[in-house]
């Protein structure tokens, strides 16, 4: 049957994919999420209200300036079982994004997914979701169409010892965006199989 993303393409998903995706027979990375690989991927641990533990911002002009700042938000939270989420205010499009201090080494190959809730302050304002692997971006662009916690994911391939860098890249300048509970894994981010079928393409879904 075909199905409608987000973003308007039509996902061909036949019956068999349906029958393996459903009954986790595809492989061992067909199965739903397994571990965070994410250190602090739920924002709670911060240095000082303007230091986040675990993430950092870097600077992509050679200039040092990050263009962007992350403050500490205890009002605008995904929910009541989250205490602490991250105010991303961003001056310059590109020029700094948010990322995990560390990379994440790949302990297996398969299909991995980085997902992440996002909620932004104005219907249209853009931020790339995805990963570093070793050098090369792996990033697709979401494009706030409401202004809800949105669930916002990423699926890529990795092989054993690859470094994977989580990262979050402001397409919009001038903006905020609200984030709270990060997952690095591997396998598939949820049983759905609308969401599951778009793997490679940043996919949304409103808590």
């Amino acid at each position: 049957t075909d199905i409608l993303d987000n973003f308007g393409n039509s996902v061909i998903q036949t019956d068999f994919e349906s029958y393996f995706l459903n009954n986790g027979a595809l492989s061992n990375n067909a199965s739903t999420k397994t571990k965070n690989y994410v250190v602090n991927y739920d924002f709670e641990a911060w240095l000082n209200p303007f230091s986040l533990d675990s993430w950092s911002i870097e600077s992509v002009d050679g200039t040092g300036n990050i263009y962007s700042q992350v403050l500490q938000e205890k009002s605008e939270t995904r929910g009541s079982s989250s205490e602490t989420a991250v105010r991303y205010y961003v001056t310059k499009q590109s020029k700094g994004f948010l990322k995990t201090s560390l990379p994440i080494v790949a302990d297996s190959e398969g299909r991995y997914f980085f997902g992440v809730w996002i909620k932004a302050e104005n219907i249209g304002d853009k931020i790339s979701i995805g990963i570093k692997n070793n050098t090369n971006f792996l990033t697709d662009i979401y494009t706030a169409t409401n202004l809800n916690w949105n669930y916002v994911v990423k699926y890529f391939d990795a092989s054993i010892a690859d470094q994977i860098t989580p990262v979050m890249i402001p397409e919009t300048e001038n903006v905020t965006f609200y984030i709270d509970d990060s997952f690095l894994g591997q396998g598939l981010a949820g049983a759905n199989i609308e969401w599951n079928t778009t793997n490679g393409i940043v996919k949304t879904y409103t808590d």
